[in-house]
């Protein structure tokens, strides 16, 4: 897949590692129909005010657990990564990635497939639906501009 399909904003890309130090991401698959979500979620650290105990309580948050999850349909660039995206699954396996969102930004962390599905028709190109979450560390490269 080139570059310019990235550019062109169609297609979100799923690299995966290849667990060598350093590691090497190749691109494995575009994702064309696509849902790309960022949850944050809140942790309530509200107190009461100890010197007035019957003074309102205001609410105090902060940020808590925060996931990147992708959904879509698409398809691997070759048999091979068909094949392991489709153990990686099965494994219940996590895997290093980078997922690219056009003008956005490219996430690097581990990857752990919670659905896949592959379809297509007998006389035509076989494609998936996968839903992935990013686990643990993720850091993020911004594009220019974004």
């Amino acid at each position: 897949m080139a570059d310019d399909e990235k550019a062109n904003g169609k297609l979100l890309m799923l690299r995966l590692g290849d667990a060598n130090d350093p590691e090497v991401f190749e691109t494995a698959c575009g994702i064309k129909d696509k849902n790309f979500t960022i949850n944050n979620e809140t942790v309530d650290r509200s107190l009461p005010n100890y010197d007035d105990p019957s003074a309102p309580l205001s609410y105090s948050g902060g940020y808590g657990l925060r996931t990147i999850s992708v959904s879509g349909s698409g398809f691997a660039v070759s048999k091979p990564w068909y094949n392991r995206i489709a153990r990686l699954a099965v494994e219940q396996s996590a895997a290093n990635a980078q997922i690219i969102v056009p003008y956005l930004a490219t996430f690097t962390g581990t990857v752990l497939i919670t659905s896949l599905d592959i379809s297509g028709p007998a006389a035509g190109d076989m494609e998936f639906s996968i839903d992935l979450t990013m686990s643990g560390d993720i850091t993020s490269e911004w594009e220019e501009g974004a």
